[in-house]
């Protein structure tokens, strides 16, 4: 799930990848921090880790089709929100690809979504030029 993790006083958003020990048996978690974080994974420990509310939102909702933004550019592809996180820098947005045949997640902050236009023009062309047989 979606966590946010304190460092050095600072708070950060990231995903949980692998648990592990180190040499005295202690648990660890390894960490890997949203892009809005610029950070390499790193392992920490469990009081450094903060569960995130799932929560809701006035503007999107659980099933809503949404584009999505990855590295400054809109995705072509159409995502669905599957849950809403109150994270440490805002909102974050779990969204699964439907027309992905893997299941597969990733996690947006809400600059980085919008209600789905994608959908909407894909729509528009099945509503186009075709042939009644």
């Amino acid at each position: 799930s979606h966590v946010t993790i304190i460092i050095d006083g600072q708070r950060f958003d990231g995903i949980v990848e692998e648990s592990g020990k180190d040499n005295n048996d202690n648990t660890l978690y390894k960490i890997k921090f949203d892009s809005s974080n610029d950070r390499d994974p790193e392992w920490v420990r469990p009081h450094q880790i903060e569960q995130q509310q799932i929560t809701i939102h006035d503007k999107f909702e659980i099933g809503d089709n949404v584009d999505v933004r990855d590295q400054g550019a809109w995705l072509d592809v159409t995502a669905e929100i599957h849950q809403i996180y109150e994270g440490a820098k805002g909102f974050i947005f779990k969204v699964g690809f439907p027309d992905f045949e893997e299941e597969f997640f990733q996690y947006f902050q809400e600059r980085d979504i919008r209600k789905g236009t994608q959908t909407a023009m894909n729509e528009d062309d099945q509503n186009g030029d075709e042939d009644d047989d």
